[in-house]
């Protein structure tokens, strides 16, 4: 099993995880709270290294910017840290 980030971490100087929602191929999902404003938000840490990795992680950012439907989570923010 691929380690976890801990709770309490503060990614991006913004972000405290929480616990992890879940884990897959490519990566965990974290329930975190947005430090500036106490907003609950999930969080995606993308396990793909590399130059192709950062090209999928853009991709992914920039398709996920542009859904919008009710029944979506909108999509916040992407960083590396």
């Amino acid at each position: 099993m691929i380690e976890t980030v801990p709770s309490g971490t503060v990614l991006h100087r913004r972000y405290r995880i929480e616990r992890v929602l879940g884990s897959g191929g490519f990566g965990h999902v974290y329930l975190a709270i947005d430090l500036a404003n106490n907003q609950q938000y999930a969080v995606k840490e993308y396990l793909v290294t590399g130059t192709s990795g950062q090209e999928q992680l853009q991709h992914e950012a920039s398709v996920l910017s542009q859904l919008h439907h009710p029944n979506l989570p909108a999509f916040q923010d992407a960083f590396t840290e």
